[in-house]
């Protein structure tokens, strides 16, 4: 790719935030359990937490392997996905029935599952859309399927429909709603 190519200056992008983590991670491995200075606090401070929210919440590790960011996952995090797609049925559908065995089509459980729940939130980044919890125009749209009774998500994939996975092959999502205007 040329360096003035849109896709590579994504990608290297990309690579460096993923590099800038890795060396944070590092920097917490090396100040762990020492003392602090007034000049590197900060930096220390925000290297460990970092560590740690790596090490161990495999949805924030998802979010940034999508390109969202630590500020997206926050607020994904605030989110109230209680009453979630209350009012949108609960459908799942086994490819084979009509001829496409290994398929599935199946309404994303965003209450129940907190891996489905990050998925949503960051489908448009999956299917080249601007439907994610990324301050595109389609974010609201995602808060609305994350968050409110009346809307939700269905999703194509490429998998076992008896026992889906976060990281099935998504072939193609909707966003839905339910409405007394049309």
């Amino acid at each position: 790719m040329e360096k003035h190519d849109p896709n590579y200056e994504k990608e290297r992008f990309e690579a460096l935030k993923t590099e800038v983590a890795a060396l944070k991670i590092k920097i917490a491995d090396v100040y762990a359990g020492a003392g602090l200075t007034n000049k590197m606090e900060m930096l220390i401070l925000l290297s460990l937490r970092e560590k740690i929210i790596q090490t161990t919440d495999p949805r924030f590790k998802y979010f940034l392997a999508n390109g969202l960011t630590r500020q997206d996952y926050d607020k994904f995090i605030g989110l109230n996905r209680t009453h979630a797609g209350e009012e949108i049925p609960d459908i799942t559908i086994d490819g084979k029935d009509m001829g496409y065995p290994g398929y599935y089509l199946k309404k994303i459980p965003v209450v129940t599952d907190a891996d489905f729940a990050a998925k949503a939130a960051v489908l448009g980044k999956l299917t080249g859309c601007c439907q994610s919890l990324s301050g595109e125009a389609g974010e609201p749209c995602a808060i609305y399927g994350l968050t409110s009774p009346h809307s939700g998500f269905y999703m194509i994939c490429k998998g076992d429909v008896d026992h889906p996975k976060q990281e099935d092959e998504l072939l193609a999502q909707t966003w839905v709603w339910r409405s007394q205007t049309g």
